[in-house]
């Protein structure tokens, strides 16, 4: 009986961690507030990702939106704030992992203990979730219904772009079949 209710934490943990991580197995630069720009808007769904613009889109393509001064400085004290929100979620975040690895080391694990505990990293993942989604609905608000349309065209293109290359990279739309083995 112990051994599954251990198993059940363990498991509980272990994709509590993994739904944090959209992109399992990719490396993400960790120094980076959010990871990668797209790990911003996978974790919220379809619908949310085309209506809302990674901040580091935005910043790549601040002359194509054509950004004015003040809106570059808005956009970057957003990101200022953020980043030290974000920084200070993390510490909380890694500090309550050090102490469900504790908890999970003992011989016998403490169920309500173990449970209570994995509340509240889910409560640090909710949080930096909302984060993540008030600083792209703040970047979102400051754009112009044409910059707004001018990214989701952007977007678009570099969907495409990003297809064609893996098209191009699989030897094209319709790649010849591989050669038959030959008898000896």
């Amino acid at each position: 009986m112990k051994k599954i209710i251990m198993t059940g934490i363990f498991t509980m943990f272990a994709v509590a961690c993994w739904a944090q991580d959209p992109n399992p197995g990719k490396p993400q630069d960790q120094n980076a507030p959010g990871g990668s720009s797209m790990r911003h808007t996978r974790m919220f769904g379809m619908s949310f990702n085309e209506e809302l613009f990674p901040p580091e889109s935005v910043m790549q393509n601040q002359q194509a939106l054509g950004l004015t001064d003040e809106q570059k400085k808005s956009i970057l004290e957003v990101m200022k704030t953020f980043s030290a929100q974000f920084t200070e979620l993390q510490w909380k975040q890694s500090a309550e992992q050090e102490i469900m690895s504790e908890l999970l080391k003992q011989e016998q694990v403490d169920e309500t203990k173990s449970l209570a505990q994995l509340d509240k990293l889910m409560a640090i993942e909710n949080e930096i979730k909302r984060l993540n989604l008030g600083n792209l609905i703040k970047i979102r608000n400051l754009l112009t219904a044409e910059q707004k349309t001018k990214m989701k065209s952007l977007r678009q293109s570099m969907m495409m772009k990003m297809m064609e290359g893996a098209r191009e990279r699989r030897g094209g739309a319709n790649p010849p079949p591989p050669p038959k083995p030959q008898d000896e």
